[in-house]
């Protein structure tokens, strides 16, 4: 199946697209996409939402994950929907903001090419009247362990109903 690179870059060239209109679709830089489709970087979940439906595939072929039970293809549609941690941060009442905190520019000495690229930034999330600021890192340990909990309920769940239907 290879790395979640491979399966990127095989994506977007199904799809005939190039990193420029790929990362224009996405609202990204041409340099963060090639980041990704080189593996020095991975997108957040979020982000993997946001790529499965500009390539128009499911967020767990691109993450190379395989799931028991086709038929249910529109509820892990919804799942995958929800995983998108940002939207369901906000739908739980929180407000998301990312601050670039460093960035630098690639091919600066080419006005056509230029790019800002963040280097590091923060994400700071708000509710009624409190406000918490987390690195990168922290936040995208705070996704994982979201969602890591998120699929040890559903597949508690599905494991639970494949047993309550074998009886």
């Amino acid at each position: 199946m290879g790395s979640f690179a491979e399966r990127l870059i095989n994506a977007r060239e199904k799809k005939n697209l190039t990193q420029k209109q790929l990362a224009e679709k996405l609202g990204i830089t041409p340099t963060r996409l090639n980041y990704w489709e080189k593996g020095k970087r991975e997108p957040n979940i979020e982000m993997i939402g946001k790529l499965a439906e500009a390539l128009d595939v499911s967020p767990d072929s691109l993450m190379g994950w395989e799931y028991y039970d086709r038929q249910n293809a529109d509820q892990i549609k919804t799942i995958h929907k929800y995983l998108n941690f940002n939207e369901f941060l906000e739908q739980a009442g929180y407000i998301v903001k990312e601050n670039i905190l460093k960035w630098h520019w690639e091919d600066e000495d080419d006005p056509f090419q230029r790019v800002q690229v963040p280097d590091e930034w923060e994400i700071v999330l708000s509710k009624d009247g409190h406000e918490a600021t987390f690195t990168e890192k922290e936040f995208d340990d705070l996704q994982s362990s979201a969602k890591a909990f998120a699929i040890a309920v559903i597949e508690g769940k599905f494991f639970k109903r494949v047993v309550e239907q074998q009886k």
